[in-house]
């Protein structure tokens, strides 16, 4: 098993994101995407839970995971966010964050943090 969390920060409010749409899916080998976790951003901004190992008896060293944050679901229910039109003269709003990772296969903890806001994403891993 192992543990997958995340910590999702509103970059346009500086305060903690609930209710955020996260997925996370292991990239098998033939191209599949297996989910292994759905869920929502709790009213402090995680998420998380353990995650079966889909790679068991596999000869690869390292797994591939993609985890998907649907940021405009979060932020349509936000009227209080500007779009880029205010800034641009374009309607343009980020839908998703999505972050695929090639994780060791030793690893049994991965936390990613992520600020996020209607136009950008940033996130990182820690153990």
């Amino acid at each position: 098993m192992m543990v997958f969390s995340t910590h999702v920060l509103d970059g346009t409010t500086g305060t903690h994101a609930a209710g955020v749409p996260v997925t996370v899916a292991a990239i098998l080998p033939s191209g599949e995407r297996r989910i292994l976790f759905s869920g929502k951003t709790a009213s402090d901004g995680r998420a998380g839970a353990e995650l079966e190992n889909p790679f068991t008896g596999s000869s690869r060293v390292r797994s591939d995971y993609e985890v998907v944050f649907e940021i405009g679901a979060y932020f349509s229910g936000h009227g209080n966010i500007p779009t880029a039109g205010d800034q641009a003269g374009k309607e343009v709003q980020m839908t998703e964050l999505v972050f695929r990772a090639r994780i060791p296969r030793t690893s049994r903890r991965f936390h990613l943090p992520v600020i996020m806001s209607p136009f950008a994403g940033s996130a990182w891993w820690s153990r």
